[in-house]
């Protein structure tokens, strides 16, 4: 259990706040305790924060016993969120799908449709052709992020080939995940190659790489894997290890444990229903993706100098001098390869290098700009906010922010 310190034996006794969170106390649900803790830290009130197990099968004899003025509860705690409601409780429905939402007054989650369009942007910018996702059709944070993922794809212009299962958690029920690695296994076999492959998260990420393993299919030459959630140990379970698209659920915690305050203050100061949708804040690429997929060896060879010559402020003539093409022409190139100019291949590349760099290393913006190929800081920051949609300094908080423990 989690408290704040005690009060000043001189001061008048003040009624401590008790919160329940019914939240699993690892992965995902333990950054989101963390970010609610952090934002109870800094409330002026006296509070005391239980964790729940959402498995117990006492839970709601443990909710009655501890008596709690507030609830932060996943949306598919519903048997949780009925006791609220006879209750009168306030509660934070938390990691909803867009579907029950309106069901709830107080919503904190992920906007699912965004990472899947943030996984497709990802590989659609490095010239992937061919495409596939693999999820979970009991949830609906996987549904989200396939129509998010093939929509985006479709847009583009292509298909996407996908395997949905709805067998238990990756820990439950051995039996049945048995067969459904069996198969999978013979789904991927039957894939185009190369393939771009959207896991639904890093656990279904997990399955497909050991299953690419198991049966010889090239991770990521034949099949670039990309999961979702960056679950740091998830992620290191296989080799190679997992590209993920990093989520707020730390700041997520923060914001669920703001709206409790609020709601547990008063009934009139409880205030309109709310609802948060909180973006992806990036792709973290490891060994499971590669950077690139394309054929032209003109393509191959500017891409090379620009991930080599990065740290050099070099511009585009200086790729035609070393390749001996002309722009016309390297432009045509990038165009059929990856769908824009050799200008914007190379700011995207400058920009991964920097989030790296921001958040790898304590380096400053100054240190950054000078081994991102920008002139000065005050460019870095220019050219960062306008591509990131955030300023240097705020992307490394966010990063930062969601490694509380």
């Amino acid at each position: 259990m989690l408290t704040a310190p005690k009060a000043n034996n001189h001061a008048p006794a003040a009624k401590t706040l008790r919160i329940s969170a019914v939240l699993p106390l690892g992965g995902h649900g333990q950054r989101i305790l963390a970010g609610a803790v952090e934002r109870f830290a800094s409330a002026k009130r006296l509070w005391s924060l239980r964790p729940v197990d959402p498995n117990s099968p006492l839970i709601i004899e443990e909710l009655e016993q501890w008596a709690p003025q507030g609830v932060m509860v996943l949306s598919t705690q519903t048997d949780v969120i009925e006791w609220c409601r006879r209750n009168g409780l306030p509660y934070i429905s938390l990691l909803g799908g867009r579907d029950s939402l309106g069901e709830h007054r107080f919503n904190a989650s992920i906007d699912d449709l965004a990472v899947g369009k943030l996984a497709a942007e990802y590989f659609l910018h490095r010239g992937y052709r061919n495409f596939a996702f693999v999820g979970n059709g009991n949830y609906a944070f996987s549904l989200e992020r396939q129509d998010g993922f093939e929509s985006t794809l479709r847009a583009a212009g292509s298909k996407v080939h996908d395997f949905i299962h709805s067998t238990p958690e990756f820990e439950e029920q051995p039996k049945p995940r048995m067969l459904y690695h069996s198969a999978m296994a013979q789904w991927l076999k039957g894939l185009p190659r190369p393939t771009a492959l959207f896991a639904g998260n890093d656990w279904e990420a997990l399955a497909v790489i050991q299953a690419c393993n198991e049966n010889g299919i090239r991770v990521p030459d034949d099949v670039a894997v990309l999961g979702a959630n960056d679950d740091k140990l998830v992620c290191r379970l296989c080799l190679p290890r997992i590209s993920s698209v990093k989520l707020p659920f730390s700041r997520l915690g923060q914001e669920a444990a703001t709206m409790l305050l609020t709601a547990t203050r008063s009934a009139k100061s409880a205030g309109e229903p709310k609802t948060l949708l909180l973006p992806p804040i990036t792709v973290i690429s490891r060994n499971s993706s590669v950077e690139y997929n394309v054929v032209n060896p003109v393509v191959r060879q500017a891409l090379d100098m620009m991930r080599t010559e990065i740290h050099k402020p070099f511009k585009i003539h200086h790729l035609l001098q070393h390749l001996r093409v002309s722009r016309p022409s390297l432009e045509r190139y990038f165009k059929e390869e990856l769908g824009e100019t050799p200008l914007v291949t190379l700011r995207k590349l400058r920009l991964d290098r920097a989030k790296t760099l921001l958040a790898d290393t304590q380096l400053n913006n100054a240190e950054i700009a000078a081994r991102t190929g920008f002139t000065s800081n005050i460019r870095f920051v220019t050219a960062f906010k306008q591509m990131a949609g955030v300023t240097p300094g705020s992307y490394r908080e966010d990063l930062q922010f969601e490694e509380l423990d």
